[in-house]
């Protein structure tokens, strides 16, 4: 795997046949490319054929070469691997409220990503506090006895 780009040259192509990749310009991009090399025998029989690059075609290019009333075409195929294809995606969604509301205004989801903002999460470890949430009613901190409230209300034993 590799993410060099290649380009492929298709020459000699004549002007009644170029009417094809001009009515399929739609099509030639995001195409799918695969370039094998072949081992010819003593025989001149193919009898190995490695795949050696995938990817797709990200541009192309016509050029044209006349020689007295004769046109021939050629056409220049830029393709990009999919590795490369891939390490230059985008995807996914942000961890943060505004992100995922962006797809649906009522989820709720994120809402609280802001306020477990600087605390540090040793998962997979038994916990060395407890820690529980004030209810709603305020006053003393629900479930503990004799520990501390520190910041936001958590209590800590």
């Amino acid at each position: 795997m590799t993410s060099a780009d290649t380009s492929i040259a298709i020459s000699g192509v004549s002007g009644n046949n170029i009417y094809e990749v001009l009515e399929s310009q739609g099509q030639i991009r995001g195409s799918k490319v695969q370039i094998y090399r072949g081992f010819y025998s003593n025989n001149m029989v193919l009898s190995n054929a490695y795949l050696r690059f995938t990817g797709i075609v990200t541009n192309y290019g016509i050029s044209e070469d006349r020689e007295e009333r004769l046109d021939n075409y050629t056409i220049t195929l830029d393709c990009s691997s999919y590795k490369s294809v891939l390490e230059n995606r985008i995807a996914g969604r942000k961890t943060n409220k505004e992100s995922w509301q962006f797809f649906d205004s009522t989820d709720s989801a994120m809402n609280n990503v802001t306020s477990l903002a600087g605390f540090t999460f040793d998962f997979g470890v038994d916990p060395k506090t407890k820690t529980t949430v004030p209810s709603a009613g305020g006053g003393a901190a629900a479930g503990g006895s004799g520990g501390k409230v520190g910041p936001r209300g958590i209590q800590r034993d």
